[in-house]
C-alpha cells in the first residue's frame, strides 16, 4: 500500500528576477574551472561590486560558488526549483522539502546557509542528522563551498574554528552538526539553540519526534528576535520518504500536515523531472540497479506501507 496524497494545492508562483549585474557575473564565471577561482585576480572595484551584490542576493551568491566533482570545479547556476526553495527559506521560514535524490536540494540549502553565516554577525546554524559520520560529511560539504570562493571574498569573513562538527567564522557566526542520542533524544533538542536549523533526511532519524519536541521552545524564542530585526531564520526539513510507520512515521505525518496546511511549514515537492537536465533515459540508467520499492521511494517520492508494498 502507498499513500495517496493530493498535491494540487502545492503550486508555488515565484520567478526570480535577477539584477542587471547577474548576467555580468554569469558571463564572468565559466562552466568549469581549475582549483583557482576564475575571479581570483579581478580588480578591487569589481571585487567590491560582487561582494555587495552577493550580500543582497543569495541566488547571486550561488553563482559565485562552485561544486567540485569528477569533472573538476563546476559553476552553480540555480534553476527554477532551486530559486523557489531559496525564496521560500526567506519568505516562509519553515519549509518541508520532500525531494528525489540527486536533485540539488541539499546543495542549494547549504549555499543559502553559508550566505546566512557570512553576511550576518553571530549567526548560528545547526544541522541535525542520523549519524555522526554523516553530519560531519555535511559540515564538510557546506564548508567546501566556502573554501572554493575567491580569497579576497573569504578575507571579509575568515574561518577561526575548523573542527569536523563545527566551523566558526571571524564574525562569530558558526555552523554545528548534531546527532540524536537514542538514550536521551531530548538532549540534542535542548542543545540546538540556533537561528536556522536543517533536519536532513528526517525520515531516517530515530527518535526525531522527541528531539524536535524538545528543541521547539528554544528555537521559537530565537526566531522571534530575528523576525523583529528582519533577519533570516527558520527550520528546513529535507528528506526522501521512508515509509509511513517506524522511523519514517514522524516525517510522513509532518509532511501530510504541511501539505494540508495544518502547520506553519510550507510543503515543497521536488521531483527529479523538475531538474532541467534529467530525462527518461537518465532516470532509467539511475534506477537500473534498484528494486521497484527503492526507486518509488527515493525518486518517485512515494510513502509506502508494508515492506512488500511498491
Amino acid at each position: 500500500m502507498s499513500a495517496n496524497i493530493n498535491y494540487e494545492d502545492l503550486s508555488y508562483s515565484f520567478e526570480y528576477t535577477p539584477s542587471d549585474f547577474y548576467e555580468t557575473l554569469d558571463d564572468l564565471m565559466p562552466e568549469a574551472s581549475e582549483e583557482k577561482h576564475p575571479l581570483e585576480d579581478i580588480g578591487k572595484a569589481l571585487q567590491i561590486k560582487i561582494y555587495e551584490e552577493c550580500a543582497q542576493d543569495p541566488i547571486m551568491f550561488a553563482l559565485l560558488c562552485r561544486a567540485n566533482n569528477s569533472e573538476g570545479f563546476i559553476k552553480i547556476k540555480t534553476y527554477m526549483k532551486q530559486n523557489e526553495i531559496i525564496n521560500s527559506f526567506i519568505v516562509d521560514h519553515y519549509v518541508f522539502i520532500l525531494g528525489s535524490r540527486q536533485t540539488g536540494k541539499t546543495t542549494i540549502t547549504y549555499i543559502f546557509l553559508l550566505h546566512c553565516l557570512l553576511f550576518n554577525k553571530a549567526y548560528k546554524v545547526g544541522i541535525l542528522m542520523q549519524r555522526d559520520g554523516i553530519v560531519k560529511k555535511a559540515i564538510k560539504e557546506l564548508y567546501d563551498y566556502y573554501l572554493y570562493l575567491p580569497s579576497w571574498f573569504k578575507a571579509h569573513c575568515t574561518c577561526v574554528v575548523d573542527n569536523a562538527l563545527e566551523k566558526r567564522f571571524s564574525n562569530n557566526s558558526s555552523v554545528q552538526g548534531f546527532v540524536v542520542n537514542p538514550a536521551n533524544p531530548e538532549s540534542a533538542g535542548r542543545s540546538l539553540k540556533v537561528d536556522f536549523l536543517l533536519i536532513d533526511e528526517a525520515a531516517f532519524i530515530s527518535y526525531i519526534k522527541e528531539t524536535y519536541t524538545a528543541l521547539k521552545p528554544a528555537t521559537s524564542r530565537r526566531h522571534l528576535k530575528l523576525k523583529k530585526n528582519n533577519l533570516p531564520y527558520g527550520t528546513a526539513i529535507i528528506t526522501t520518504p521512508n515509509g509511513m510507520k517506524g522511523t519514517g512515521e514522524w516525517a510522513y505525518e509532518q509532511w501530510i500536515k504541511a501539505v494540508n496546511k495544518e502547520t506553519n511549514f510550507r510543503a515543497i515537492r521536488f521531483h527529479w523531472r523538475e531538474v532541467p537536465d534529467y530525462d527518461d533515459d537518465w532516470y532509467a540508467d539511475t534506477i537500473s540497479d534498484m528494486g521497484t520499492r527503492e526507486a518509488n521511494q527515493e525518486y518517485e517520492l512515494k510513502f509506502l506501507g508494508s515492506k512488500t508494498a511498491y
